[in-house]
């Protein structure tokens, strides 16, 4: 039988990750989506808990970590208004069911942005960056922190998605992992090896 893959996180990763559960406002959200779909809910912890190991690698500081942290953790918000049968469908999405699962950025920046959340725009602009054939919309890139940040949460976002099975696919390994970052991730390339090497 083969290894599972997994990702390697740390202890420090864990205690940021904890504080940022602590947020009223991150703690009311995830319950929320727990109770719409625990897989999900599980998916958004382990891309906030992702998005700080690469994070604590890539020069942010402190304040910075706790952010990402917050944001990859409400970064899938939207798939609170995508119906269970298309979140659990075990095989491809009709032109129906894409269009729904297409409009969960949007739905997540509208969630967020009626508490005056000052991460509403990283939700939207996280999921059209830095991956081929994204969700349909353009933006442009620049080299402000919000944009790394976004670069960070959506890396990790592909990552944690491609190592842990879903209703549709199995886990993958690190070499399928690897081809796969090479081919659909947009950013900068040298955060693909920096993702790779926390892949075992």
């Amino acid at each position: 039988m083969d290894k599972k893959t997994h990702i390697n996180y740390t202890p420090i990763v864990s205690g940021i990750i904890k504080q940022a559960l602590k947020i009223e406002r991150v703690e009311e959200y995830l319950k929320r989506l727990a109770t719409h779909h625990k897989d999900t809910y599980a998916h958004s912890v382990r891309v906030g808990m992702c998005s700080i190991l690469f994070a604590r690698s890539s020069e942010f500081n402190q304040r910075d970590l706790q952010d990402i942290a917050v944001y990859g953790v409400l970064h899938d918000m939207g798939k609170l208004y995508v119906p269970i049968e298309i979140l659990d469908k075990n095989g491809p999405l009709d032109t129906r069911e894409r269009d729904i699962m297409n409009q969960h950025p949007r739905q997540g920046f509208l969630e967020l942005s009626k508490f005056g959340d000052s991460l509403a725009g990283l939700v939207a602009v996280g999921h059209h960056e830095y991956k081929k054939n994204s969700y349909p919309r353009k933006q442009r890139r620049d080299d402000s922190s919000v944009s790394r940040i976004s670069e960070i949460v959506a890396l990790a976002d592909i990552c944690d998605a491609l190592v842990h099975p879903r209703a549709y696919k199995p886990g993958m390994n690190k070499s399928t992992v690897e081809r796969i970052l090479r081919e659909q991730f947009t950013g900068n390339p040298q955060l693909i090896n920096l993702a790779l090497s926390h892949i075992s």
